[in-house]
């Protein structure tokens, strides 16, 4: 942790914005400022429970040190790109991105230092145990991992190419971070698309 306290602020109001906040919430040197949502009352909510004020999307980062861009991922990039030429970090969430150029544009800002994107679930317990054991095998000659899992609530739109989902919503982001961690140092070499059923 830096020196000096830490300002976040959360565009998206979302679940995954109460885990951030508890997460903020753990330590005394970080705050969330400011929370935008596409839904004002939703931010208003979630804002009152992070200690933050409300806010759009425009008046963000305001004076927040770092952004967690946590809205549907098509918007993700310009979230990013705004945070960044406004001098702050961010910090985006799964799924990256809707399309493989706003991926390659966040990457860049990721590159750069401007941007952070951490998969999360490679460091819960059992996935470090699976790694370990992995690794005591040996090189792997096969590896194939399958992911089962219900539609995300919230209707179609969350399955829709232009949220970002498919075969990549919600978990499905998560089961392919934890293949490629088993399977390293393999690296991919090729990529087939997936379309749910």
């Amino acid at each position: 942790m830096p020196d000096t306290p830490v300002s976040l602020a959360f565009a998206g109001a979302g679940w995954v914005t109460v885990v951030h906040g508890l997460a903020a919430g753990a330590f005394d040197d970080v705050r969330v400022t400011r929370v935008a949502s596409r839904r004002p009352d939703r931010a208003a909510r979630r804002a009152v429970q992070v200690g933050a004020e409300p806010c759009r999307y425009d008046e963000l980062p305001g004076d927040a040190d770092a952004v967690v861009v946590a809205t549907p991922p098509q918007a993700h990039r310009a979230l990013a790109q705004r945070t960044v030429d406004a001098g702050a970090l961010a910090l985006v969430e799964a799924p990256l991105a809707a399309t493989l150029a706003d991926a390659d544009a966040i990457v860049d800002m990721a590159d750069r230092g401007q941007v952070a994107y951490g998969e999360n679930l490679v460091r819960s317990p059992v996935v470090a145990e699976a790694v370990s054991a992995r690794r005591h095998i040996g090189d792997l000659t096969f590896l194939e991992v399958r992911l089962t899992q219900g539609r995300p609530e919230g209707g179609t739109a969350r399955t829709s190419s232009t949220w970002g989902g498919g075969a990549l919503f919600d978990l499905g982001v998560h089961a392919i971070a934890v293949a490629l961690l088993l399977a390293a140092p393999a690296r991919v070499t090729s990529v087939e698309q997936a379309r749910l059923q």
